[in-house]
């Protein structure tokens, strides 16, 4: 124990860097990506302090919670594929994002 104390006092970097830089040829691919616009200012939901809440699902995935801004709207950048809508926690619309593009879309 004495000689490992001394090793980390001894040293400028104690503990080895935590990740490897990785080469051009290791790096991850890019995401594909679309943007969805979402405007639920006209849906009939609960709206605490004028921010409205939603769930968005992936196919096969698990619902996640979001918030709009105070004006009802929200963009957002996801992977694209195929997604789930649900507000007031009624299944409201299913759409396909495609990679690159943008998608508007108004809840009623």
């Amino acid at each position: 124990m004495f000689a490992e104390t001394e090793r980390i006092l001894g040293s400028r970097t104690p503990h080895p860097t935590s990740y490897l830089p990785r080469t051009p040829e290791e790096r991850s691919e890019k995401v594909p990506v679309g943007i969805l616009n979402l405007n639920l200012e006209k849906a009939q939901t609960w709206k605490n302090d004028g921010m409205a809440s939603f769930s968005l699902r992936k196919v096969r995935g698990q619902w996640q919670s979001y918030q709009t801004d105070r004006d009802n709207r929200i963009v957002m950048h996801l992977p694209a594929g195929s997604y789930s809508l649900k507000v007031a926690g009624v299944l409201r619309k299913t759409f396909f994002l495609i990679a690159g593009t943008q998608f508007d879309l108004s809840i009623d």
